[in-house]
């Protein structure tokens, strides 16, 4: 069995503002190895900042280098330094029992607080704050939040808070009933007999094996062998063996002992522009990372304060940032926390004021004209607008040295916040009074993607997906489908639906015939302009229909039931009408959305055709649900069945805002491999818990592409196959655990994989021009999604357009040929079509749309009847 461990790194990596100053708390109580820095600030610039006394300094990439270890003094220890002395310890009591936790720093003039589930106790004749030492005395615990649970110690001084190391009071307890008891069994003379028993309880029970009501002497000989709990080995058995055995569980309560080798807790800092705290912790299993200033877990702030990945960043330093930062991190071998104090160091008479008055006019779907005020301009040397949407991660900044500024390129109908810094010749003021605008609507972006099923020979079902706000640029009004015979703009028509409108049935097609459709949305300001620019956006999907004689029984529509586990967990299952009208399905879909107007449907989940169950997971509290379950057969027709139910209130006992009581731990040994372009198959392995799971989530997402959010799916098993990738695509993968009870775990640490090549594009633009009366010279651009690396193209050409595709005439280079091919040998005034496709190592590419060309040829007839000339001339030129 692997061991646990424990190790924390915290470091302070910059500051902004150059009077900024830093000092560490340290936790004794965790590790006596701990150290900690002096209180340090210069004269002449930023203040001296301390190295790391066993390691070079933890730096990130776009970190500057350190400085030289002269112009930094080493740390040194200072004890006078606030931190705990004494901190709470799990514990392990009777029920109605007495529990003490102790908590103690090492400074006056601080105030002790008990947190209980995250929540202030209010001291009563049940809970007392000894207020000598700061000990919380718990005269009786009881179960169902009557004392047993999670406590942390809060200390407040008049620099910060603190908090402590999480405390847990659990009650012992077993239940009534063995959960496995000895079973009959009938073993040869000279076998081995196995018997099992198990009793669940808190601490294990220790397991007696009987045999006519006395104790049995295992482990004294070779025949009896109790070596794992509940489990009894008879060796070599006799006929003197037979009988009934019994096992009899006892509870002993053991002694809560520590003392374990503690981790080993260091912080450092090195120059920088921005305030950065980095926390490395190592452990096994992985510990998870929390970050909380003044004993409060931090939140996101508009991009402006992140964390991720261990390291807390904070940009556009203010002085509200300055308190108490504890970095905490914790597995199921341990806690450890680290603490650093961020202080300003300069007076507010140095510091200019903040602008006021800021105001936001002339706007347009993509500018917005923003002015502010400020009460002395002369003490201004400039200003910086600081801007976001909802969506972005950090916010954007632009720089004026007037009193206004035009913001340009912002994404249409879309929230943005705003505020304005003044910087005077030393430093920046606090941010002004942030103000919030909505830029304009617009013409969507794109076009819906549109997927086509064909209901008879007759009747097609256009359905299509809907726009993402980023690109629908507003409140979508109407839809706008048209549709024509392939490539045949004689034949089109078009209708118009309105935006709540999500799929429409075409009817009076021809049997056979082919038809490609697109659909257009439309926001108040019109519908997308397709036939200039973003016309390569708008392409058409194409479907050929069924003969009459080709059409069978279509799929049928599962019953769906819902089931609600928690308040953030729908389970799903389904069942399929027997009867042989209709072949298996080929697979299912699950998407849902909130029962609201203008609410959208989730991506797509796929599975396969034996599923029938799906867990939907993270949903909001309180919530009404609709849920659609599809059977899609083999070719592609849908049967769908919606219904709709309501998630549940979060429990009191769970609305806690801090707590890491809960140590639910992460999948193992997670291994991903790729099948094909577009699948990647996930197997994993049920974590060390003694929890019983009753799901999984897995999690994805492409790499190097921020902006796409996380897709996740829920599987009761421990294998799932992800379809619908990008071929020839890294994507990272992680899982995490759900147990009975509806605690989510933290997910595993990811794992990479690519997607394998697939099918390239067409190649673009192809083009030709004559050489001479009987060559041309093809050219094309690569294809716009090669899904792989494009080792050549092939060429083919015929004088017969509607002849098959293996009788055309085909020639292939290599990619590094380049884009460009000579054809020879033509007929001159010959009409030929040409097609282009490129090709991978596994697969060749689809074919560009066919290019019509002919090598127009006249005869020049004016030295006709001179005998022993020059032969005529030919004049070569492209058809018209």
């Amino acid at each position: 069995m692997a061991s646990n461990f424990l190790l924390c790194f915290c470091a302070l990596l910059g500051v902004t503002v150059s009077q900024t100053t830093a000092q560490s708390f340290g936790f004794p109580s965790t590790s006596d190895a701990l150290q900690g820095s002096n209180h340090l600030t210069s004269d002449d610039g930023p203040p001296s900042l301390p190295r790391p006394l066993d390691a070079p300094p933890l730096l990130a990439d776009d970190d500057p280098p350190p400085a030289p270890a002269t112009d930094a003094p080493r740390p040194t220890r200072d004890r006078n330094v606030m931190r705990f002395v004494r901190e709470p310890q799990s514990q392990l009591v009777k029920n109605g029992g007495r529990a003490e936790l102790a908590c103690a720093v090492n400074t006056a003039g601080v105030t002790i607080e008990w947190l209980y589930g995250g929540k202030s106790v209010v001291t009563n004749s049940r809970n007392r704050l000894r207020q000598s030492d700061g000990t919380l005395v718990i005269s009786k615990v009881k179960r169902r939040g009557r004392g047993e649970g999670m406590y942390q110690c809060k200390v407040l001084s008049d620099a910060g808070a603190m908090l402590s190391r999480p405390a847990q009071i659990t009650i012992a307890g077993a239940e009534r009933e063995f959960s496995v008891s000895p079973a009959n069994v009938s073993v040869a003379a000279g076998g081995t007999a196995l018997l099992r028993c198990s009793l669940v309880s808190l601490p294990p029970a220790r397991i007696i094996w009987m045999r006519a009501g006395q104790p049995l002497p295992v482990n004294d000989s070779q025949r009896l062998a109790a070596d794992l709990p509940g489990q009894l080995v008879i060796r070599g058995v006799t006929a003197a063996d037979a009988g009934q055995y019994s096992a009899n569980g006892s509870l002993v309560l053991p002694c809560v002992a520590d003392g374990k080798p503690p981790p080993a807790v260091r912080w450092t800092r090195a120059d920088g522009r921005l305030i950065r705290l980095r926390c490395l912790a190592d452990g096994q299993p992985p510990p998870t990372v929390t970050w909380l200033k003044d004993g409060q877990r931090i939140t996101v702030e508009g991009g402006r304060v992140r964390a991720k990945d261990g390291q807390l960043v904070i940009t556009n330093v203010q002085t509200k940032d300055a308190g108490i930062y504890q970095c905490v991190a914790y597995n199921r071998a341990g806690y450890t926390a680290t603490g650093v104090r961020i202080e300003m160091a300069v007076g507010t008479s140095e510091q200019v004021h903040a602008p006021t008055n800021v105001r936001v006019t002339g706007i347009t779907s993509r500018s917005a004209f923003v002015s502010w005020s400020v009460d002395d301009r002369s003490q201004y040397v400039g200003f910086s607008l600081h801007y976001r949407a909802p969506t972005d991660e950090m916010d954007s900044q632009e720089v004026s040295n007037n009193l206004s500024l035009q913001l340009k390129y912002l994404q249409p109908f879309t929230n943005y916040s705003v505020y304005i810094r003044g910087y005077s010749g030393n430093m920046a003021s606090d941010p002004s009074p942030t103000v919030t605008f909505v830029t304009s609507e617009d013409v969507p972006s794109q076009t819906p993607r549109v997927t086509l099923v064909t209901v008879s020979p007759t009747a097609l079902n256009v359905s299509w997906e809907p726009l993402p706000p980023k690109v629908s640029n507003g409140v979508v009004t109407g839809y706008r489908i048209i549709s024509q015979r392939y490539q045949d703009g004689n034949t089109a028509s078009m209708v118009e639906v309105p935006g709540d409108r999500r799929s429409f049935l075409m009817t009076g097609l021809e049997p056979g015939g082919r038809y490609e459709v697109r659909v257009l949305a439309a926001t108040r300001v019109g519908y997308q302009n397709v036939t200039g620019e973003g016309v390569n956006d708008a392409k058409w999907v194409v479907q050929r229909m069924p003969l009459v004689s080709s059409v069978s029984h279509g799929p049928q529509t599962p019953t769906v039931h819902l089931v609600v586990s928690n308040h953030s967990t729908i389970r799903i299952w389904w069942e399929m009408p027997s009867g042989p009208h209709s072949p298996p399905p080929a697979a299912f879909v699950v998407q849902y959305r909130r029962l609201e107007k203008n609410a959208h449907l989730s991506n797509e989940v796929r599975l396969p055709g034996n599923a029938s169950e799906h867990y939907l997971t993270g949903l909001a509290p309180k919530t009404w649900y609709e849920v659609h379950v599809k059977t899609v057969s083999a070719d592609e027709r849908t049967a769908e069945s919606i219904k709709t139910i309501s998630t549940l209130p979060v429990e009191p006992h769970r609305q806690s805002g801090y707590n890491i009581s809960v140590m639910l731990e992460p999948p193992v040994g997670l291994h991903v491999k790729a099948r094909n372009a577009t699948a990647v198959l996930v197997r994993w392995e049920q974590p060390p818990s003694a929890r019983i799971i009753k799901y999984f989530t897995v999690m994805w997402h492409p790499l190097g592409r921020d902006a796409v959010p996380p897709s996740q799916l829920s599987s009761t098993s421990r294998e799932v196959t992800v379809i619908g990738l990008e071929p020839y695509t890294y994507y990272e993968f992680s899982v995490r655990s759900h147990d009975a009870e509806g605690t989510d775990g933290p997910f595993s640490e990811g794992v990479r994989v690519r997607t394998l090549e697939g099918v390239p594009t067409p190649p673009a633009n192809v083009t030709w021009s004559p050489l001479d009366a009987s060559r041309i010279l093809v050219r094309w651009r690569p294809p716009r999604s090669p899904h792989g690396q494009v080792s050549g193209y092939r060429v083919l050409y015929t004088a017969d357009r509607d002849s098959p595709l293996d009788r055309w005439t085909a020639l292939d280079i290599p990619a590094s040929s380049g884009t460009q091919m000579q054809i020879a040998k033509l007929v001159p005034n010959q009409q030929y079509w040409v097609r282009v496709r490129a090709r991978t190592a596994t697969a060749l590419g689809d074919l560009s749309d066919p290019a019509e060309f002919q090598i127009r040829a006249v005869l020049d007839r004016s030295a006709e009847g001179k005998a022993d000339e020059t032969p005529a001339s030919t004049n070569v030129g492209q058809c018209p």
